[in-house]
């Protein structure tokens, strides 16, 4: 698993790719226990919910360089547990970037909808299309790339 974004970096580095970066998210996640390792480059941090408290935390630690920039780049990840109805949400920039904005401002506005459309519906009984819901009611009408990923531990 820690090999992972070092070979994708590796990888772009000898496409010489016009971009010229790339920004991923690495999810190690053991289903037994619920502990993850979430590992990035130079991509926004998790978000979750911790159902016992009702509240959401951000994974700042896990921090990483763009991919594509330079050889023998490190990954660090944050490490953290999803217990029984915790919410973990991954998310592209164009879900949360908002011209003349911070970053954290669309990220608490994403985690406000998601709780008003999702954490509720996923208590009562897991919530197909959930994620379609939530791009459509937070960046409906963004050109840039728009994808959430849920991942809810019952």
């Amino acid at each position: 698993a820690h090999e992972f974004l070092p070979a994708a970096n590796g990888y772009l580095l000898r496409q010489d790719w016009e971009e010229g970066f790339a920004t991923a998210v690495h999810l190690v996640l053991d289903l037994d226990t619920g502990e993850y390792e979430l590992l990035s480059a130079g991509h926004l941090p998790g978000m979750q919910r911790l159902s016992g408290a009702g509240r959401w935390e951000v994974q700042e630690a896990a921090e990483g360089p763009l991919l594509g920039i330079y050889d023998g780049a490190k990954f660090e990840g944050a490490r953290g547990r999803l217990n029984r109805g915790d919410l973990l949400m991954l998310c592209t920039d164009g879900m949360v970037e908002v011209p003349g904005r911070d970053l954290s401002e669309g990220m608490d506005r994403l985690m406000g909808e998601a709780d008003r459309l999702v954490a509720g519906a996923l208590l009562q009984s897991g919530s197909r299309g959930a994620a379609v819901r939530l791009i459509e009611t937070v960046a409906k009408d963004v050109n840039d790339d728009r994808a959430v990923l849920l991942l809810w531990r019952r």
